[in-house]
């Protein structure tokens, strides 16, 4: 055999295995996800995403969206859907795809739309939102930490507050928020099985902290199960 051949052999050889470990990882996450949904008393779609865009401007970036293992139903009080989401963007003949675990709640609050991400990778995704350091706090370890944006400022002030400070603190690096105008979002990169419960738990507990305040003068809504005094 010629090295043209054997070169040929050995990079046809490499696309077959590396389509084949993906295609496990993809059965073994399905399963994991349907065990987890079990578990936690959840229900599980294979692609049973039914929400749209949410008004999220991550749920409308690049193409080829995808929203797959889709977990309904209430974590700790809170009714809650999880997705796994990825968009692809296309530069020439390049492209990169983008894949993040995701936490919708619908609040239901008429609200501004706020950005609360770390600064960082994750961080760059609210340039379409906003730019420069973002919106300053009295807490130096949240400004050092996240980035916030807000077309109204009083109203990000008013949603984060000390106790939401120290809250999102208390989160696992990485997790970013989206709050407002109806649905919440607390999202990070896509996180391995084993973490996904760590997720929800974050959402669940920056929704309880969202002020009274802000529940009064914009929806009256009253404190979920889980919220904390």
């Amino acid at each position: 055999m010629s090295s043209s051949g054997a070169v040929f052999l050995l990079f046809a050889l490499v696309i077959v295995v590396g389509l084949a470990v993906v295609a496990y990882l993809a059965v073994q996450r399905t399963r994991g996800m349907q065990a987890f949904a079990v578990a936690h008393g959840l229900t599980y779609s294979r692609s049973g995403w039914a929400l749209g865009d949410c008004g999220f401007q991550l749920f409308t970036r690049g193409n080829r969206r995808r929203w797959t293992h889709v977990l309904g139903g209430s974590w700790q009080g809170l009714p809650v859907v999880y997705t796994d989401y990825q968009y692809t963007e296309q530069e020439g003949r390049n492209s990169e795809t983008f894949s993040f675990s995701v936490v919708v709640v619908n609040i239901p609050l008429a609200t501004p739309q706020v950005e609360v991400a770390p600064r960082g990778l994750l961080g760059r995704l609210v340039e379409s939102v906003g730019s420069g350091a973002g919106l300053q706090f009295e807490s130096e370890d949240f400004n050092h930490r996240f980035v916030v944006h807000c077309a109204d400022p009083r109203f990000a002030y008013e949603l984060i507050d000390a106790r939401m400070m120290e809250t999102m603190l208390r989160q696992d690096p990485g997790v970013h928020l989206t709050f407002g105008t109806i649905m919440a979002m607390v999202w990070s990169k896509q996180l391995p099985l084993r973490s996904i419960d760590r997720l929800f738990d974050s959402a669940a507990a920056i929704i309880a902290r969202v002020p009274d305040l802000v529940r009064r003068e914009y929806g009256g809504i009253p404190p979920p199960p889980a919220a904390v005094g």
